[in-house]
Parts: C-alpha cells; sequence; structure tokens
C-alpha cells in the first residue's frame, strides 16, 4: 500500500478543498494510505476528510494565516508570528526554509512517504521540495500566469517534482511555455467531481429567507476575490435593471478580500440595486441556491478549472461565463451555456431572460450533462 501525503495550503481555499473531498470520496482505501497536512489551520471548518489529518503545527499556521482566522487567545501567537515575521525580513532573514525543515523532521520522524503531493501552488510547493519521498507532485490549480507575474520564476521549485499536474489543458500550456525545461513532466488532470454528494446535497432546503425565487434567479459562487470580479455585478445588474428585465442576482461566498468586499457593498447601493442583487455570504452547503436558480453567471477574468460549472450542470443549470481561455474546454458554447466577452454580459443574459425558448434549449443541454471520473482516477493512479 503506498502511503501518500497531500499538502495543503489552507482550509479556507475553497475549490482546492472541494478537488481534495472528491479525492476522499473516490481514492482506492486498499491502494493508498493518505494522509493530509495543512500549513495553516486555524479556526472550526466542517470538511469531509478530517480523519486523515496530521497534527498541526501553530506557530507554521500562524505564520501563514490571515488574522481574521484567528480567534480568542489563538490571536496572540498569531501576532507573534507576524511580528517575528517582519523583524527577520528586515534583517535579511528569511525564516521559511528554517520552518518547513523542522515541520517536515517532526512529520518524517512519525511517518514516512512513498509519494508527497503538493496540492496547491504557492507555499505548499515550497513546502513539499523538503520530504525525502522518492515520487514528489506538484499540482497546480489556477492559471500559472495570473498567479506568478512574469519576470519572476518558480522554476528551482518544480524541477524537484517528478510530475506536474494542471487542471485543464490551457494551464498546462501555460506552465510548459512558462518553463519549457520542464515540459515533459507537466500532465492534465481533471478534478475528480462526487456527482451524487452534490446531488444529494442540493435537495436540502437553502435555509436563508434573503433567497427568494419569485423571479428569474441568477447566482455566482465563489470566494470574494478581484479575480472573480463580483464587485462588477452591481454596475451589469443596474444596466440590466434600466433595460426592464426581471431578476435576481444572488452571490454566494465567502469574504476573503477585504478591499473587494467593501466594493461590493458600495457598489450594490451605488447603483441602486438593493431590490436586485443580495450577497448572501459563505454557505457551508451551496448546492441548494444552485438548484433553485434559473442561470449561473461567472464574471471571471480567470479560472483554471472551474469545477462550478460542473455543479452548476450536474444540477441542470446553464451557464453564462466570461470567455477567459480554459472556459471553452468546460462549456459547450450555445449547448449548455454561453461563452461571452465580459462587456457583452447584459446583452448575453438579457437575450436568455427574454428568449423562453433558447433558455430552454440551454437548460436541456445542461440537464444532459454527466461527469465520468473513471479517466481522471487511471491518471491520478499512474502519477501517485
Amino acid at each position: 500500500m503506498k502511503k501518500v501525503l497531500f499538502i495543503m495550503s489552507s482550509w479556507w481555499a475553497g475549490g482546492t478543498n472541494g478537488a481534495m473531498s472528491s479525492i476522499y470520496h473516490y481514492y482506492d482505501k486498499n491502494e493508498w494510505d493518505v494522509s493530509i497536512f495543512f500549513l495553516s489551520r486555524t479556526g472550526k471548518r466542517d470538511i469531509s476528510y478530517k480523519s486523515l489529518l496530521l497534527d498541526n503545527q501553530p506557530f507554521l499556521s500562524a505564520y501563514y494565516c490571515n488574522r481574521r482566522e484567528f480567534v480568542g487567545i489563538e490571536r496572540l501567537l498569531f501576532y507573534i508570528a507576524k511580528i517575528t515575521k517582519k523583524v527577520t525580513i528586515a534583517f535579511g532573514v528569511n525564516l521559511e526554509p528554517f520552518l518547513f525543515k523542522r515541520a517536515v523532521m517532526r512529520i518524517e520522524k512519525t511517518k514516512q512517504f512513498d509519494t508527497v503531493v503538493a496540492f496547491i501552488e504557492g507555499n505548499a510547493t515550497r513546502f513539499g521540495t523538503y520530504f525525502s519521498a522518492p515520487n514528489k507532485v506538484a499540482w497546480i490549480h489556477c492559471d500559472y500566469n495570473n498567479y506568478l507575474p512574469k519576470g519572476k520564476t518558480e522554476e528551482k521549485y518544480y524541477s524537484q517534482y517528478k510530475s506536474i499536474v494542471t487542471v485543464s489543458k490551457y494551464t498546462s500550456q501555460v506552465f510548459a511555455e512558462r518553463y519549457p525545461a520542464l515540459k515533459d513532466k507537466v500532465y492534465t488532470v481533471y478534478n475528480l467531481f462526487d456527482v451524487e454528494r452534490v446531488k444529494r446535497l442540493s435537495l436540502l432546503s437553502a435555509n436563508d429567507p434573503r433567497f427568494l425565487t419569485d423571479t428569474f434567479t441568477i447566482i455566482s459562487v465563489g470566494r470574494l476575490h478581484p479575480v472573480k470580479r463580483f464587485s462588477s455585478i452591481p454596475q451589469i445588474a443596474s444596466r440590466m435593471k434600466d433595460r426592464g428585465y426581471e431578476f435576481r442576482w444572488y452571490i454566494v461566498g465567502p469574504d476573503f478580500d477585504e478591499a473587494e468586499t467593501r466594493s461590493l457593498k458600495e457598489n450594490i447601493k451605488r447603483f441602486n440595486v438593493v431590490d436586485r442583487v443580495c450577497w448572501l455570504g459563505g454557505k457551508s452547503n451551496p448546492y441548494p441556491y444552485f438548484k433553485n436558480a434559473n442561470l449561473y453567471v461567472c464574471t471571471s477574468f480567470s479560472e483554471a478549472c472551474p469545477m462550478v460549472f460542473n455543479e452548476a450542470r450536474i444540477l441542470g443549470i446553464p451557464v453564462v461565463t466570461t470567455n477567459f481561455p480554459s472556459s471553452y474546454e468546460f462549456i459547450d458554447n450555445g449547448y449548455n451555456g454561453v461563452i461571452t466577452v465580459f462587456d457583452n454580459l447584459v446583452d448575453t443574459i438579457g437575450n436568455i431572460i427574454e428568449r423562453s425558448a433558447f433558455y430552454e434549449k440551454l437548460k436541456e443541454g445542461a440537464s444532459n450533462f454527466e461527469y465520468d471520473n473513471n479517466e481522471v482516477l487511471t491518471k491520478m493512479d499512474s502519477i501517485i
């Protein structure tokens, strides 16, 4: 039995944790002995794979977390860690290698691994290089060029991995172009998807009195981050309102970026769409909101492998999305959704609201969607 360690950055990173939950559901318990380690783990989080978690390392966790993740006496440790970080950086000292070596030593003292998977880019990827496992896998869940500006490089870290997995063909291409010397290590593996869980949870109550579905209902789901452009939704909604369209637009997702959250709240008032746009906040079970919506709209300027597209289509909800490169891998344009430029969102959504026959065609296409995990599992097994 292979001993496999997955390294996660923070258990607040929604899409990546969703992908990890699906792996937990589908992996062969007779073939893999799986452990999971979070660099930053604070507060309480309802995740399906808690039984696999290695012990938290408090100072390391405090070193990487956000202040809002700490409550009560835990905040003292946060401030100690952050002050230490600032002071050492001021003196030109990088504590990260020391903290990583110390953490790896503690982990490997109790358990050795055949495969170590850095399951997200960034500090998890750097951390993974310190393990002695013979097989190391780096997993990229983003459009790499948006994550790391051109002119910067992480090639020295990724060169230490045997395999580099990306979650779409487009992101594989981006990474291979960025680091040509590593292109033979790059593989495309789509995310596993727990279809039955999504369907089961969608049947539960939305349990939020603000969520009304007596008119055409639009949802957008994700953490409040600038890449999602949720703060632009009020202006789009205002233009739709001025044209006389009847609708409500709900945003489901946690507060992640303070500036983006503030901008969203201000724009709802500024564009006078309090009656049309509502931020519902984060939901432990977002699927009843999908199930009871008419349309899913993605306003992002970049996505690597948007799991929300699969979630929407599994529940029979058509998708309207901006035309970032990977969108064409996941939406059949004109069949189960529409891909459009950002500036045409008002026309595109309005057209769907007005043309009931076109909407029903898209809905039928979404209802015919099926997701097959077998190919993904085969690829994962060969790499891990």
